[in-house]
């Protein structure tokens, strides 16, 4: 028995790949420990995401199967002084019999070693779950935020339900909508042909970043986008009917239950959210949805405070990042420098 246990507990054998060569193998681990649709989302995200610098790690037992992986996504963020480079650390499976701490630790450090040789990288960031948030912080990563899902009803099938909810939001944009942004005009727009580079960047102020959000993205993080069930919402002010919106929604929805989920947020310098949350539900009513949701970062200032999510997995989760290159190091949420760890 204890010659049994030591041998589950050897660890597999860490090299880094390009995913694509070995992409039946990747596929094959993660429908074996209960993600079916993972092939699907493999080959619509990990080319373009390969031809932007994505790599993987693997590890192997000593037969040669692949029983643990992990992947790196770069992604681009600019900051109020210069471009910033960061590598999303996504899709961690490691196989049952090596779900011990050490093996899941081995991979991610091996991970940030090579990444740390590589150079040019400004700090890496995931959004785990409450297990992975403890193997990160082991990793040295720093948590930033919670993030948090948050529902709200604009309208309703039954008529005496809907009259209330739009008295309500009538109360509201009268009530806490009389300053900046007053007046604001929602309009719909079909994903298919949006100019995604009409959509004003928000203003940044040191420490936040934001992402760049292109076509590529949304294609990656959403299946199938742009369908007919994404479509973007714009807000304008009255007096801005010639510029960019003042800020724009991505949603996909509503489904049969007459729900829809906003999968993307941006706003421009001098727009509030809350002024644009008053003024979003005129635009939902002609959709015919009953409730929508967003996921939001209360208080983060991070690269994912302008990123969008797809909406998978729990309805709250956490957001660590771990810093490199050494320019980050007055970063409010204690990011440290990749250069001066170990």
């Amino acid at each position: 028995m204890i010659a049994a246990t030591e041998r589950r507990l050897v660890i597999p054998t860490i090299a880094i790949v390009n995913p694509l060569d070995h992409a039946g193998e990747i596929k094959d681990l993660f429908v074996a420990h209960g993600m079916p649709s993972f092939p699907d989302y493999f080959d619509r995200t990990y080319p373009a995401a390969v031809r932007s610098g994505a790599v993987s790690w693997l590890g192997r037992d000593e037969s040669g199967r692949v029983v643990m992986h992990q992947a790196c996504f770069p992604r681009r963020f600019r900051s109020a002084e210069r471009e910033v480079v960061a590598c999303l650390m996504v899709n961690l499976m490691v196989a049952t019999q090596y779900r011990a701490f050490f093996p899941a630790l081995t991979l991610l450090r091996r991970a940030v070693q090579d990444l740390e040789a590589r150079g040019g990288i400004d700090f890496l960031y995931a959004d785990p779950n409450q297990a992975g948030e403890i193997l990160l912080q082991a990793g040295r990563f720093a948590r930033i935020g919670t993030l948090q899902r948050y529902v709200l009803p604009v309208s309703d099938r039954r008529v005496v339900l809907d009259g209330c909810i739009r008295l309500f939001h009538t109360w509201l944009r009268v009530t806490k909508g009389g300053g900046a942004g007053a007046g604001m005009a929602a309009v719909a727009h079909a994903a298919q042909g949006f100019p995604l580079e009409s959509v004003a960047a928000p203003r940044l102020t040191p420490p936040t970043v934001a992402a760049y959000h292109d076509a590529a993205l949304y294609t990656s993080r959403l299946a199938g986008y742009p369908s007919t069930l994404d479509w973007w919402l714009t807000l304008r002010a009255p007096d801005g009917e010639s510029g960019p919106p003042a800020a724009a929604l991505l949603i996909r929805g509503p489904d049969a239950s007459g729900r829809a989920s906003i999968k993307a947020w941006r706003q421009a310098a001098g727009c509030s959210a809350a002024a644009a949350w008053l003024h979003a539900p005129g635009g939902f009513h002609h959709r015919g949805v009953g409730v929508r949701s967003r996921v939001a970062e209360g208080g983060v200032h991070s690269p994912s405070r302008h990123r969008s999510y797809s909406g998978q997995g729990p309805h709250a989760g956490r957001c660590s990042v771990r810093g490199g290159r050494g320019r980050l190091g007055n970063h409010r949420s204690g990011v440290r420098s990749l250069a001066s760890s170990s």
